[in-house]
C-alpha cells in the first residue's frame, strides 16, 4: 500500500520531468537557424549577439527580482516552472527583436548532404 506522501511526491516530480522531456524532444526535432546581416561585416555578429543577449537577460532578471517573494511562495512548483518558462520565452523574444532591430534576420541552415561511403 502506497502512502499519501509518496504519491504527492511522485506527482510533484512528474511535472518538471515531463516538461524536461518535452523540451529535449522539441530541441532534437528543431530546425537550425543562424542570424545573418549581409550589410554588416561578419565579425560584428558576435558583438551584436552578445549585446542583445546581455540586454535581454538583464531585463528578464530585473523583472524576476522585482517579483515579490509573497507572489511566488503561495504558488506550487508547477506554477513556478511555468513562470520561468514564460520568462525564458520573453527573454528569447526580446533577443530576437534586438537582433532584428540591428538588421539581422534568421536564416535556416541547410543540412549538409550525406556522403555515400565509397565502394571498394
Amino acid at each position: 500500500m502506497k502512502t499519501p506522501t509518496l504519491q504527492i511526491t511522485r506527482r510533484r516530480l512528474a511535472a518538471p520531468l515531463i516538461l524536461a522531456l518535452l523540451a529535449v524532444t522539441l530541441a532534437a526535432c528543431a530546425n537550425k537557424y543562424v542570424w545573418q546581416n549581409s550589410r554588416l561585416a561578419e565579425n560584428r555578429l558576435s558583438g551584436d549577439t552578445a549585446e542583445c543577449r546581455y540586454n535581454s537577460e538583464k531585463l528578464i532578471n530585473d523583472e524576476l527580482k522585482q517579483t515579490s517573494p509573497f507572489d511566488t511562495q503561495e504558488r506550487g512548483q508547477l506554477e513556478r516552472q511555468f513562470s520561468l518558462f514564460d520568462a525564458r520565452k520573453r527573454r528569447d523574444q526580446m533577443f530576437s527583436n534586438c537582433m532584428r532591430d540591428k538588421g539581422y534576420r534568421r536564416v535556416k541552415v541547410k543540412p549538409k548532404p550525406k556522403q555515400k561511403p565509397k565502394a571498394s
